[in-house]
């Protein structure tokens, strides 16, 4: 998890750098709506009824059991994957 960085930094450094705009703007709007990888732990849970397929135990939003994080919360899930 060496890669994460938390988002008051990256907002503090596009303020101190991003002379103002409307993109400044939207940017920092999409920073602060994007789900924390840090915040949820979660896994691909296997279940047949929904045709094989695995779903993710935060959201239960469908998803591949081999993601490192489901696209829809932004869940961890480098855990068990649970069959």
């Amino acid at each position: 998890m060496s890669d994460l960085i938390s988002k008051k930094s990256l907002l503090n450094k596009i303020n101190a750098y991003v002379v103002g705009s409307q993109d400044k703007e939207f940017i920092c709007k999409l920073i602060k709506e994007m789900p924390s990888a840090q915040q949820k732990k979660g896994r691909w849970v296997f279940d047949e009824t929904l045709d094989r397929h695995y779903y993710c135990s935060e959201c239960k939003s469908m998803g591949v059991d081999y993601w490192d994080y489901c696209p829809y919360c932004g869940a961890d899930m480098r855990g068990e994957v649970n069959e």
